[in-house]
């Protein structure tokens, strides 16, 4: 049995909705829209049908990391897909502080909230290190009904480090107001958080290191052990809410821990625990980026596959050794699909599942082309899991 899925919209490269106070052309001509660097990483669909992406700083000229996806008129008498600033333009200058400095990814909960995760580094992909700029990460909340900022709250530098970080990705337990974040820097980590007590832990282990001898192999292209080196990475959060799933980039291995465990430690600062003592192994399948829970099933975008599987697996089903000779999958893509990185549940309507695939290897190894020669870059697909 295989899924099917869809093309939304797709990109050779992304523009932005302009206006007269930030105009194309001043953009352009002062470096702060470089076409070539901006990516879309991020994916999230609120219960009215509007699209929120992310389009994250780790290379210089994006004119904005948070947007709202708008329909606009094109030149050829069609339309277009571009990106609003979202809250706003004035509330992600780059450089300016206490803004949005670089947005990863963010997650809507049923109570129509935004939780953003603001990344805090920005230009860490770029050839020069001296182009990164480091600053601390943090967590925004944003009102989606009336898209006021109601929390801001910036991690410790023990907890998510100020200069060697990447605060990846993020859950939210909604009912007990609890997120939990990857950090797919050095050695890795999970972040929860308590917005209540404004308190947060990080935990990292073994299970959340890269495997340093796994070799990416994407379209025949081998990158090697040292291009695609990112740790704990791809994080869900199952229904009932008491099991987390998450794994890395450069590696096999699909983990589990229980929630209440990390709770305990998260609400008892005197309580350590090593996440290695409580963390599952549940299977090997193929390397992924972004993963996704829903209806009791576990999606992923296998990356040397073009693919996106699905297994069924709950808090506390049995460890399946071979999780992709388990799953189904949907057709492979090379043209569509190379590099799934992001998935969405639509709040709307709660059995279609979005995600973006944007060959972030090749953006990684500027080999990117842009010219359309080899087709759209960036593509939202979705995806109906009834």
């Amino acid at each position: 049995l295989r899924l099917c899925n869809s093309v939304f919209a797709q990109w050779i490269s992304l523009n932005f909705t302009w206006d007269d106070d930030h105009t194309y052309t001043n953009y352009v001509s002062t470096n702060k829209f470089i076409a070539r660097n901006c990516l879309l990483a991020g994916i999230n669909v609120d219960i009215d049908e509007s699209i929120y992406v992310t389009v994250p700083r780790w290379r210089s000229g994006v004119p904005a990391t948070l947007n709202k996806l708008s329909v606009t008129n094109n030149t050829q008498g069609g339309v277009e897909y571009t990106l609003t600033p979202f809250p706003s333009w004035d509330m992600q200058k780059e450089g300016k502080s206490g803004d949005l400095q670089n947005v990863q990814s963010m997650t809507i909960d049923s109570k129509r909230r935004m939780w953003v995760i603001e990344v805090g580094r920005r230009n860490f992909f770029e050839l020069n290190p001296r182009s990164i700029v480091n600053s601390p990460a943090g967590l925004w909340i944003i009102d989606m009904l009336t898209h006021e900022v109601t929390t801001k709250y910036y991690f410790p530098s023990d907890i998510v480090s100020y200069d060697n970080s990447f605060l990846n990705d993020v859950v939210v337990d909604d009912i007990r107001d609890i997120a939990y974040f990857t950090d797919a820097w050095g050695d890795g980590a999970l972040i929860a958080f308590d917005l209540s007590t404004q308190v947060s832990k990080r935990f990292s282990g073994v299970s959340t290191r890269n495997d340093p001898t796994y070799s990416m192999i994407i379209n025949g292209v081998n990158y090697g052990t040292n291009t695609f080196t990112t740790p704990s990475d791809g994080i869900a959060l199952t229904s009932d809410r008491e099991a987390l799933f998450f794994c890395q980039v450069q590696g096999t291995t699909l983990y589990r821990v229980q929630t209440n465990l990390l709770m305990n430690s998260l609400f008892d600062s005197s309580l350590s625990i090593s996440l290695d003592d409580i963390v599952e192994v549940i299977g090997i399948k193929e390397p992924s980026d972004g993963i996704k829970y829903l209806d009791g099933m576990l999606y992923w975008g296998a990356l040397t596959q073009n693919s996106v599987y699905s297994v069924a697996i709950n808090s506390t089903s049995l460890p399946q050794p071979s999780l992709q000779e388990a799953a189904k999958s949907t057709q492979q893509s090379a043209d569509q699909m190379t590099w799934l990185d992001t998935f969405a549940v639509d709040l709307g309507q709660k059995h279609k599942l979005w995600f973006v695939s944007n060959r972030l290897n090749l953006y990684a190894t500027y080999t990117m082309d842009f010219t359309g020669a080899q087709g759209a870059n960036m593509h939202i697909l979705t995806m109906d899991t009834a």
